[in-house]
């Protein structure tokens, strides 16, 4: 399957959709996921931006914004948008999950353990086997000392853009 091609189809899609309603936050939405899934974080942001202006409580699209923040190292920023997501949906563990690397990033040891172990609690009540393991693989390295200056691609959680 050509790559490209799908990419520019999917694009394609998205702005008919847009066109048809310029107002559906989730249309934005997707489109910041496929940027972001193509590694484009800069448009993935702009995506969710308009995402959010059209729904200001899309916890959602908080969430990935700060994945795309997060992705181009601006780690102080993504933590906003993690907060912010956690504030409209305070169940959502990949946000503990994702804010707590990048306060790891910043230095903030402790801070990021508490997330992680908020992470672990809610991904294990919302049974969520696929954040279970890695976030306490995270909690375990961290107590161990194993991520003890280390470079956050040694963390190796694969921030997931799954359109929802």
């Amino acid at each position: 399957m050509n790559t490209g091609c799908s990419l520019a189809k999917a694009i394609s899609d998205l702005d008919k959709a847009i066109r048809l309603d310029p107002d559906d936050a989730r249309t934005y939405q997707t489109a910041g996921t496929i940027d972001l899934d193509h590694h484009h974080y800069k448009d993935a942001i702009d995506d969710y931006n308009a995402a959010i202006l059209r729904k200001r409580d899309f916890a959602d699209a908080y969430l990935r914004r700060g994945n795309a923040k997060m992705s181009l190292g601006q780690h102080a920023k993504a933590i906003i948008d993690y907060t912010i997501a956690i504030h409209f949906n305070p169940t959502d563990a990949r946000a503990y999950l994702y804010r707590g690397v990048s306060k790891w990033a910043l230095d903030q040891a402790s801070e990021a353990q508490q997330d992680w172990r908020t992470a672990l609690k809610l991904a294990k009540q919302a049974g969520d086997t696929k954040l279970v393991k890695p976030t306490a693989k995270l909690l375990e390295s961290a107590a161990t000392g194993e991520l003890e200056g280390s470079d956050l691609k040694k963390i190796n959680i694969r921030v997931s853009y799954q359109i929802r």
